[in-house]
């Protein structure tokens, strides 16, 4: 190759990486294909043929640790989350019940319960009703190669309509490998909580009855030109397992009292 020729195309390829992203001139990826590849990769369906599933997490946030165990039902409608101090909050179906005798308000109770559910069970949440999908340049982060779409949901879709998720899906594996996202929870505006979006990036898979689960949970800032930086904390997920519920398995204990909508 001429010297000039290859001169241009190396310019052209490190200002196509700069910053980590992927300046292409293909068409996005479309948001049906980019989910679809996930659900492949990670063998979703065979998720959704068992009824419920449990997993125990310890968390490390900041110098906090905090141990616990989320049990749901697969398609979400119903969860139990159980601290190993015994504080107890229950989603029956209907409402949010906790048994903590301690000052501890609604919106705290209702945060907790659906956020480590929730990022467990994200990359089988992909297409749930509400979710709107737009296409974004694929990414390197690493070495390894991302393919991106921007995650936002319709009006009164979840407690937290107005969250996006950047979600990363790596291209080797197929698999849902992080996420960039803002938390609106509390009453904050978009625009106070994009000052300081949050990532989560998934790593240590494991199989099981033929379903990949992240066993490593790490928590980041973020940013589109820093990509995920400054960890803020990690996640050890254990003892994931299909089960049988019962009656009880969803069963607020005696004493709880109804978190406010």
């Amino acid at each position: 190759m001429p010297q000039h020729l290859f001169s241009t195309v190396y310019l052209l390829f490190f200002l196509s990486v700069l910053n980590g992203q992927i300046l292409s001139k293909q068409p996005l990826e479309t948001a049906s294909n980019f989910v679809e590849q996930i659900k492949k990769a990670q063998h979703v369906d065979q998720l959704y043929t068992r009824k419920a599933i449990a997993f125990d997490i310890e968390t490390n946030i900041n110098g906090k640790v905090t141990k616990a165990t989320v049990t749901t039902l697969t398609n979400s409608s119903k969860i139990r989350l159980q601290y190993a101090d015994g504080k107890v909050i229950v989603f029956d179906g209907k409402k949010i019940w906790v048994n903590s005798t301690e000052a501890y308000s609604d919106r705290q109770a209702r945060f907790e319960l659906f956020m480590w559910q929730y990022f467990f069970m994200s990359p089988f949440k992909m297409d749930d009703a509400g979710t709107h999908w737009q296409g974004m340049t694929d990414k390197i982060i690493d070495n390894n190669e991302y393919a991106r779409a921007k995650l936002t949901f319709k009006n009164g879709t979840g407690d937290t309509p107005n969250d996006w998720y950047i979600v990363h899906r790596n291209k080797a594996t197929g698999y849902l490998s992080a996420m960039a996202y803002i938390v609106t929870f509390g009453q904050k505006t978009v625009s106070e909580a994009e000052k300081h979006p949050n990532g989560i990036t998934y790593d240590d898979f494991i199989t099981m009855e033929g379903v990949q689960f992240a066993t490593t949970w790490q928590f980041w800032k973020w940013s589109e030109l820093r990509g995920f930086y400054d960890a803020k904390g990690v996640a050890q997920i254990k003892n994931i397992r299909f089960l049988e519920p019962t009656i009880n398995t969803f069963t607020p204990p005696s004493g709880s009292k109804e978190v406010a909508p």
